[in-house]
């Protein structure tokens, strides 16, 4: 399965806090350490190296270090892993020139369930869940088996319940609506992709009634097919937000762009298809 530079080992911390600068144990000061490690987004394999050291050191390090290292994920590769390893085979798929991939977060992967999981399963994983923030799905998968798994028998409902910022874009159909499992309570940054279906739409209708305090919202549809419905139903869906900062949508009716035009924190709006969106009408109501 691979080593994951996200967890610490199993062997005492190499120093105690007896043998530390007494500095060393602002818990400010040490939040701030592994902030300043931990600035560059994506981490580089360099930062992931010091961020898991530090959570090596000691015990007092070992929190906000793997508070950083676990912040953002741009796969749930790194999550299973904190899982038996008799339960998952992992398999990343090597680039022909392995110098484009930055790191093993944006490896694609191969992932099999070898066996049922049982409850004792999450136990390790639990450590880990509260502290991701941000989720970047964009890797492909060969198996959506990998989520009904995951649905099938989670701890709780949502495998990141600090989730933040989610960007749901799933190169298979049939992975897109494991999405609920994923959309905690506190995001209020979400991107998604792939819209294909009436099914999918039927999920962007129920968002406002949980995430009605959404600050930056993305929507991406995947096929033409469904283009007269999409448009109407994103329209319905973002006239129940009122705290927009950024959208990014295909087209929106006029009675949406109205909406629109009056949110007053948005900064950023982006209309990919101005062929059907009267953009003069925007152009007239968005104040300056």
């Amino acid at each position: 399965m691979g080593t994951c530079p996200f967890l610490p080992p199993t062997t005492p911390p190499i120093f105690t806090s007896t043998l530390m600068h007494r500095a060393l144990r602002i818990p400010e000061l040490v939040e701030l350490m592994c902030s300043q490690i931990g600035s560059i987004v994506p981490l580089t394999k360099d930062s992931l190296r010091a961020l898991a050291a530090l959570a090596r050191t000691s015990k007092t390090f070992c929190d906000p270090a793997l508070d950083r290292l676990w912040q953002r994920q741009d796969t749930i590769g790194n999550f299973l892993r904190c899982m038996p390893n008799d339960l998952w085979e992992i398999t990343e798929l090597v680039a022909d020139d392995d110098d484009e991939i930055d790191s093993e977060m944006e490896k694609p992967l191969v992932i099999d369930l070898l066996r049922p999981i049982r409850p004792s399963d999450w136990d390790r994983a639990q450590s880990y869940m509260h502290r991701v923030r941000c989720l970047i799905m964009e890797t492909a998968f060969d198996t959506a088996d990998v989520f009904d798994a995951l649905g099938a028998c989670p701890p709780q409902e949502f495998i990141f319940p600090n989730l933040n910022t989610l960007h749901w874009m799933p190169q298979s159909p049939a992975v897109f609506h494991h999405i609920r499992l994923f959309l905690a309570p506190r995001v209020n940054d979400l991107r998604i992709g792939s819209i294909e279906t009436f099914s999918h739409l039927s999920i962007l209708s129920t968002l406002p009634m949980k995430y009605s305090a959404l600050k930056k919202l993305l929507l991406e549809i995947g096929s033409w097919k469904i283009l007269d419905s999409a448009v109407s139903t994103i329209s319905t869906v973002v006239c129940e937000f009122r705290h927009l900062e950024s959208l990014t949508v295909l087209a929106l009716t006029p009675k949406s762009l109205a909406h629109v035009s009056q949110l007053p924190n948005l900064h950023c709006l982006d209309i990919k298809c101005h062929g059907a969106t009267p953009i003069a009408f925007l152009e007239a109501r968005v104040p300056g």
